[in-house]
């Protein structure tokens, strides 16, 4: 329903801006809430008793009243009895309404012309609407079929499709019985219902699917790329992520084509997976590497991981060793770590012979590398444990929070929340600035603040929850 409104609703609001001028010589008057037209004169021509009134469109306008919706002339006649839960200005003789749930559409005289029993109705294309109805609910969703009629209330084609959407300037896809096919505007089946799927890419080109392999169509239904295709990363919107480039598989080598079913980069790779900024994670012989859309090398393609970018960084593993990679593929960081994660508002974990600190993007060690461990960097905060004590650091490695708590419970510190921290057998709470705010007085914290305002700890043997301020709830 809330497609339906969303869509009807547009329709109204954008009709009556636009038809707003053709109406100058009445105007919508408001007093009390309640609304009515005067003319030119300021003389009343439609009372002022209305919860809602539009510009007229076709010599109607749409009133409503008690929650209830019709349709007046410009003598504030109710021409069409005001008995629907919605109503939609005239479009070509016809306005849509809507009632117990249902939408239909009826004519300037109020008959009914296509019945009001559809669950979804949307426009295609001028002067072209979409009819959906409701067939069955299960754990996927809403289960509908489809049918097309024109502004004139005519039956393009009847409600029984699975699937139907547009496909370029003159063409539908359309499902039935789980197979794929297309059709003209003229009601013409270009491409007979014969597939598993058929995926529109853009205006004009859609992936065709048949028996588990995979081609290219156009909305003329010609061929672009034949059926030939073992497999592939294509999705409804992969134009956005690839770049008009689609990775296809066969003979268990991948490889892209363009949206003309141009080879672009060869099917040689074992493997292959989109990064951001246009770039291709590849692997080949069991390494992997990085290359562009042209399938230009960035990063060798001889490391054991890599991992997408992040604030301008690729990571990449060889032999357990990790390293940092610009996005032209440059190692500008040369120190290679045991460890390294991503970076995080300008710092990143890194790990040598056991010991943890951070780094900044040109490689400066900003938290030294000295500590037995070291949480996740977030919101200006470290949160670190050394000589088997744990307390917590600024950006800029100086202590905020005293290394001298037995435990914490954090993976990272998180904004506005005291941390949870043991000491001397006893659990409290301390905020970023080292301040004691629970006193140490628990036996166990279940669960910290962590972003919430309370927090669920035992004392004495009993689960109590507690605020910021240590008050129990």
């Amino acid at each position: 329903m809330k497609r339906i409104i969303c869509f009807l609703s547009c329709l109204f609001f954008i009709s009556a801006l636009s038809n707003a001028q053709k109406n100058e010589n009445l105007k919508i008057l408001e007093k009390n809430g309640k609304y009515g037209l005067v003319n030119k004169n300021g003389t009343v021509v439609v009372p002022i008793i209305y919860d809602c009134l539009s510009p007229f469109k076709e010599s109607l306008a749409v009133v409503c009243l008690n929650g209830k919706y019709g349709f007046i002339d410009k003598k504030g006649t109710a021409v069409i009895p005001i008995i629907y839960d919605r109503a939609y200005l005239f479009k070509k003789g016809l306005a849509a309404v809507s009632l117990n749930g249902k939408i239909g559409f009826i004519n300037k005289k109020g008959t009914v012309v296509i019945p009001i029993i559809y669950n979804e109705i949307s426009g295609l294309k001028e002067n072209i609407i979409r009819l959906g109805l409701y067939k069955k609910e299960s754990i996927f969703g809403k289960e509908a079929i489809y049918g097309l009629i024109n502004n004139e209330g005519k039956t393009i084609l009847p409600v029984e499709y699975n699937h139907l959407e547009i496909f370029g300037s003159n063409s539908f896809i359309l499902a039935k019985d789980k197979k794929y096919g297309i059709m003209g505007f003229e009601n013409k089946i270009t491409v007979p219902l014969i597939y598993d799927k058929i995926i529109k890419q853009n205006k004009n080109t859609a992936i065709i699917e048949k028996d588990l392999k995979w081609g290219l169509i156009d909305d003329k239904g010609h061929i672009i790329t034949p059926i030939q295709y073992e497999n592939s990363h294509f999705s409804p919107y992969y134009e956005h992520k690839y770049d008009s480039l689609i990775p296809v598989k066969t003979e268990k080598k991948w490889g892209f084509i363009n949206l003309k079913g141009e080879i672009t980069i060869p099917l040689k790779y074992t493997s292959v997976d989109h990064f951001e900024n246009k770039r291709f994670k590849v692997s080949l012989n069991g390494k992997y590497g990085l290359i562009d859309k042209s399938g230009g090398i960035i990063i060798p393609i001889s490391y054991d991981h890599i991992y997408d970018s992040d604030k301008g960084f690729y990571r990449t593993v060889l032999n357990d060793k990790w390293r940092f990679f610009n996005q032209k593929g440059e190692n500008t960081i040369s120190t290679v770590y045991d460890y390294a994660d991503k970076f995080k508002d300008g710092l990143a974990r890194v790990s040598i012979n056991n010991k943890y600190g951070f780094i900044d993007t040109v490689g400066k060690e900003v938290i030294a590398i000295k500590h037995d461990y070291a949480k996740e960097y977030n919101d200006g905060v470290a949160i670190v444990q050394l000589n088997n004590k744990w307390g917590a650091l600024n950006g800029n490695g100086e202590v905020i929070i005293p290394i001298i708590y037995d435990a914490v419970i954090a993976e990272a510190y998180i904004k506005e929340s005291p941390l949870a921290f043991k000491l001397d057998g006893n659990w409290g709470f301390v905020d970023k600035k080292g301040s004691t705010v629970i006193p140490f007085e628990y036996d166990d914290v279940l669960n910290p603040f962590s972003g919430s305002k309370t927090a669920i700890v035992i004392k004495n043997g009993k689960r109590i929850k507690i605020d910021l301020q240590g008050n129990q709830i």
